[in-house]
């Protein structure tokens, strides 16, 4: 029996990203992709929980989709009654928070959140379909982080929640 001796590099990644085998460059573009996100993150292994009220379901899946593709842990949210209680049960490091819901303004809702102690510092992004200059200097005045007028691009939510986490 003859034995055929393998060299060491070949069942490193590096090779097998440069001969092609196209399942292990996903791989490890992902983990490269994961290995950013840790960086950027301060290398912490615990992942940033977004908490997303809104009622449209096609924005929830937007939104939803690039957080997570990204590595955040989004939960969703989308009855301004009982969005205060849902935060204070959460305890997202991020809120995305729409100006319109059912039963309750998300104007009501962020005047509640910095009211309170335990929710005052929670940075907020708020989303409007209404981008009068009214609406964007109410939610200045009660203590957004930062306002988008709908539609937005995926990627200047990304980027505003990126941001809102380095405050």
């Amino acid at each position: 029996m003859m034995r055929t001796s393998v060299p060491p590099h070949a069942f490193h990644r590096s090779a097998a990203l440069h001969h092609g085998n196209f399942d292990t460059k996903r791989r490890f573009m992902d983990s490269a992709r994961r290995a950013r996100h840790l960086l950027f993150m301060g290398g912490s292994r615990v992942s940033r929980k977004v908490l997303l009220i809104e009622d449209e379901p096609n924005i929830i899946e937007a939104i939803g989709f690039i957080l997570k593709r990204e590595g955040f842990v989004v939960s969703t949210h989308s009855d301004g009654a009982s969005a205060v209680d849902t935060v204070k049960a959460a305890a997202p490091d991020v809120i995305i928070l729409d100006v319109m819901l059912p039963n309750r303004s998300g104007f009501d809702i962020l005047r509640d959140l910095r009211a309170m102690e335990k929710t005052q510092d929670i940075p907020v992004l708020m989303l409007t379909a209404r981008g009068q200059k009214k609406d964007r200097d109410m939610a200045e005045r009660l203590g957004v982080s930062a306002f988008m007028t709908k539609p937005f691009a995926n990627s200047a939510v990304l980027e505003a929640v990126r941001g809102l986490l380095k405050q």
